[in-house]
């Protein structure tokens, strides 16, 4: 994993410096796949890639306070450039798009003191269109979304639920990059790359409220890793890149952000980033007197052993942008602050 870190990536009033996120994205995609040019990583990291295939990056616009940034989305649109991908074969997209009058009644009051439930994806500045390069596309069954796919589901054995997969994984992207945040869950412990794709079936936006609760009972334990686990969810992700700009350790994942990594975590392994990224929070939630999250985030050593990834520090090789090595979170509480 490509911890890769700068103070200036962000300014005292949270204004994303689009060089700096543009230059980490280089650097740490050269290092991820030790090739020498952005051109080659890609071509490791999307194996088969053609001039018709689609790449979509999946991002995060759930909460109010701490949405994917539009500058780290648009870095990784430039830095696909260099490795052949033109604009109009790049969807970017989430699980809902327009925050109409029948979503405010749904969903409720969108100015709730704890941020919306969900925010739309255009207040998060991605507004939806089909004809701009990039696309901006939603998984929302009604216009502009693009709805779920029938004849594909994926399974979650220990609910009994076959959940119909967004057309956009069946019919739209050959190829997924990831771009979740990080922030804890007052369910599931931490939300990031693994639960990144709850936005990819039908719970609350298909109004299937009985499928959303049992996808979180147990504290989503084994649902997150299971969903993951089937093909046609993490079968086509390629690379996860977390946006760390910001996160959040009390309140999510709703609320606003305490912490400022000012990092971008790199990735083929949603298990090794979710596992740093849960101590990550929890050094933050220590060092201010908080109970660790972990024991509602026991999903991830279930991930790990359905060997979709590795969640011991040990045989997680870290490194920053410079190729240095990098500390386990929990070995510095303070590394986040």
């Amino acid at each position: 994993m490509v911890v890769a870190r700068h103070d200036d990536i962000i300014d005292a009033s949270h204004r994303v410096n689009s060089a700096v996120v543009r230059e980490l994205v280089t650097q740490s995609l050269c290092l991820l796949t030790k090739a020498t040019d952005e051109r080659s990583a890609w071509a490791m990291l999307l194996p088969g890639l053609h001039d018709d295939h689609t790449i979509g990056i999946k991002i995060n616009t759930v909460a109010t306070h701490l949405a994917g940034h539009r500058e780290v989305v648009d870095a990784v649109v430039a830095s696909l450039g260099t490795g052949g991908v033109s604009p109009d074969r790049i969807v970017i997209w989430d699980n809902l798009g327009r925050l109409d009058l029948l979503r405010r009644l749904l969903y409720g009051n969108v100015n709730r003191r704890s941020g919306s439930y969900y925010q739309g994806m255009e207040r998060a500045g991605y507004a939806v269109s089909r004809d701009t390069a990039p696309r901006v596309l939603c998984t929302a069954p009604m216009p502009p979304g693009v709805g779920y796919d029938s004849d594909v589901l994926a399974s979650v054995p220990s609910q009994g639920l076959q959940l119909p997969v967004t057309r956009l994984l069946t019919e739209v992207c050959d190829h997924v990059i990831s771009i979740p945040v990080p922030k804890d869950h007052r369910i599931t412990g931490i939300t990031c790359a693994l639960k990144n794709f709850y936005g990819a079936v039908p719970l609350w936006d298909d109004l299937h409220p009985g499928d959303a609760d049992r996808m979180h009972r147990d504290r989503g334990n084994p649902q997150i890793a299971e969903l993951y686990a089937d093909p046609a969810i993490g079968g086509r992700v390629r690379l996860h890149i977390v946006d760390a700009l910001a996160a959040i350790c009390d309140g999510g994942p709703w609320g606003h952000p305490q912490l400022h990594p000012r990092s971008l975590l790199l990735s083929r392994d949603p298990v090794a980033i979710d596992s740093y990224v849960l101590d990550m929070i929890d050094a933050a939630r220590a060092a201010r007197g908080m109970s660790s999250v972990a024991p509602r985030a026991a999903y991830i050593e279930t991930a790990a052993k359905l060997q979709l990834g590795a969640n011991d520090p040990r045989s997680i090789e870290l490194i920053d942008q410079d190729a240095r090595p990098v500390e386990w979170p929990a070995d510095d509480p303070n590394r986040s602050n």
